[in-house]
């Protein structure tokens, strides 16, 4: 049967049929507060490691949108 969350990564789809669409938005939201939190630590001391994190996070997050726009 296919799931009604429309995601591609199993992890998320375990998380969303586990425990529902708020948690797995208060799961998205604190991964994005992670990331922001290393990139504010890491610019003024360590500028190029804070920016490749800061890439890292955008890329992911550009290709987590693309492959749920594809599964719909």
């Amino acid at each position: 049967m296919a799931s009604p969350i429309p995601e591609l990564n199993p992890v998320v789809v375990a998380i969303a049929e586990s425990f529902g669409l708020p948690t797995l938005t208060m799961v998205k939201v604190a991964s994005v507060v992670l990331v922001a939190a290393v990139v504010v630590i890491l610019v003024p001391r360590r500028r190029r490691m804070g920016t490749a994190v800061l890439s890292v996070g955008v890329a992911a997050g550009l290709l987590g949108g693309i492959s749920n726009v594809a599964t719909l």
